[in-house]
């Protein structure tokens, strides 16, 4: 039996909790909003704070929402919170993450851009894990503060409708032929605005005696093998390709193609308007170089002549795309190349101008060290963590000046913050 205590809830904090105090401990919450008095079921205890979920609701938020879905704090735990309202918090809460563990010292939060009519079916890729319940094989996420999965009937509120769609079909023919659970790793499907790809990741390299059905709701099915054996960043194996490999979509005019593997940006029109402001900061004849690359949608998405271009990601699958698109869309000067950020320093120079976009564990320490060495005169970071982009602004701070810093809600119902910001050099005294 798990604890249960009272609380008034402060704020909200990085993350998404709710925080609280009581008897000297620091609580943070689950399905809770400020102003409120909540009921909490404790799930983590450490000597100093606590985590738990809100089992009660003892007096409401004015701004408090009903969920559209049960599973909704494994899927998009702000589903309850008043989207103008997670604007707010959203830009409150990185004003705070950026002067504590950053230095900035900001007078207002800051700018957050986002669309009114765009918080739900944005995201064009979903990654779903696999449960059993009754004999039936269901889609799962993690439950938020655990390990346990969630089953959910209709796919995600956030997914593109034709991903949830394509997933039912998959799911009906898992259970139509009866397939072993133990070897279902995971389903990852992706929506490029006319087609759906979905994959299989298998524990077992497992012979099926059928396939879904190829057609309007999904153009490609593709089966893959991750090895138990292997790291948990080793690429998985593909065994298995019915119907398309690749999807394509048109970003400022250049078709990029990637694959279910390959990074790629998951809210498209959110994605253009900080390419937007990408490109305003990258100067006309400028040389780039651009880590943690992906496919090459910054680095071949930015509206300018760029005179030279070099990509460089650790994706092979991703890589495979990058060069196929420097190709296809006839870009000059442009080399994309295999290899992780921190053994490809060499491609810095003090001319260069330095884009990256990090997983969320930020920036590798190798690469910023090789940056404070050259000094380039330009960094343009965008981030989807903005506690570690905020450590790493921390790290430039000695030379560079943060002369941009824009929030853009790439993830609407969800705690995370994408960031942009833009740091220059400072002039020698």
């Amino acid at each position: 039996m798990r604890p249960v205590v009272k609380l008034k809830i402060e704020k909200l904090v990085f993350g998404g909790q709710g925080l609280a105090r009581h008897e000297g401990k620091v609580y943070f919450v689950w399905n809770a909003l400020p102003g409120e008095e909540v009921e909490v079921e404790i799930i983590k205890q450490n000597k100093n704070f606590c985590e738990g979920e809100a089992i009660k609701i003892i007096s409401s938020s004015p701004y408090r929402l009903p969920p559209k879905e049960d599973h909704y704090m494994s899927c998009s735990a702000w589903q309850i919170l008043d989207f103008v309202q997670e604007n707010a918090w959203k830009r409150i809460i990185a004003q705070e993450t950026y002067e504590k563990l950053s230095g900035l010292s900001l007078q207002v939060p800051p700018e957050i851009e986002y669309e009114e009519n765009e918080s739900e079916h944005y995201r064009n890729k979903m990654e779903y894990h696999f449960v059993q319940e009754e004999g039936k094989i269901k889609l799962a996420f993690y439950e938020r503060g655990g390990l346990q999965l969630k089953s959910m009937e209709q796919g995600c509120l956030l997914a593109k409708k034709e991903i949830n769609e394509a997933a039912k079909e998959i799911l009906i023919w898992l259970n139509e032929i009866k397939a072993p659970i133990a070897a279902l790793k995971n389903l990852i499907l992706r929506y490029d605005g006319e087609k759906t790809l979905a994959g299989l990741i298998v524990r077992e390299n497992i012979k099926f005696d059928s396939i879904p059905q190829i057609g309007p709701k999904l153009a490609g099915f593709h089966i893959y093998f991750a090895d138990p054996r292997k790291p948990s960043n080793w690429l998985p194996e593909k065994i298995k390709v019915l119907g398309e490999e690749f999807l394509t979509n048109k970003i400022n005019g250049r078709n990029l193609s990637y694959g279910l593997l390959s990074f790629f940006q998951i809210n498209e029109n959110m994605f253009k308007k900080a390419l937007t402001d990408i490109s305003f900061f990258v100067e006309q004849g400028s040389e780039i170089v651009d880590y943690y690359s992906g496919v090459g949608t910054i680095g071949l998405g930015i509206n300018k002549k760029i005179k030279s271009g070099i990509l460089v990601e650790n994706n092979s699958e991703a890589v495979k795309f990058a060069k196929e698109n420097i190709l296809k869309n006839k870009v000059q000067h442009f080399e994309a190349v295999c290899a992780p950020a921190e053994k490809m320093t060499d491609y810095i120079k003090g001319d260069k101008t330095i884009i990256v976009d990090p997983v969320r564990a930020g920036l590798h320490t190798h690469l910023v060290k090789k940056i404070l060495k050259e000094k380039p005169k330009k960094i343009i970071y965008l981030s989807c963590d903005i506690s570690t982009q905020a450590r790493d602004l921390k790290y430039f701070s000695a030379l560079y000046s943060v002369k941009f810093l824009k929030l853009y809600n790439f993830f609407p119902r969800t705690p995370h913050i994408e960031a942009l910001a833009i740091l220059e050099l400072n002039k020698a005294k």
